[in-house]
């Protein structure tokens, strides 16, 4: 079993999103998708004009694959984009 360290990034739709239910959102869909991951480290990444993109990072075994969680991310309501930019 190999495992493998993943980087999610999510934009939120706006400024106005609750960051704090977003994030908690998301992390419920890490574990949804892949199970107990063990720790999820996050992030912020301020963009401009008061945006920030949330990185979450954390460890899923390699054939797993990442697509689902990148689908399953995108759909979470506040979600603007998410996209898996380290595997």
């Amino acid at each position: 079993m190999v495992q493998a360290g993943v980087t999610l990034k999510i934009m939120p739709e706006s400024v106005e999103t609750d960051k704090v239910a977003l994030k908690d959102a998301v992390k419920k869909k890490i574990i949804e998708v892949y199970g107990e991951v063990g720790e999820i480290r996050e992030s912020e990444e301020p963009l401009a004009f008061g945006l920030v993109a949330f990185k979450f990072i954390f460890i899923i075994e390699e054939s797993e694959g990442t697509d689902k969680i990148q689908e399953a991310a995108a759909e979470v309501e506040g979600v603007g984009s998410a996209q898996v930019v380290d595997f």
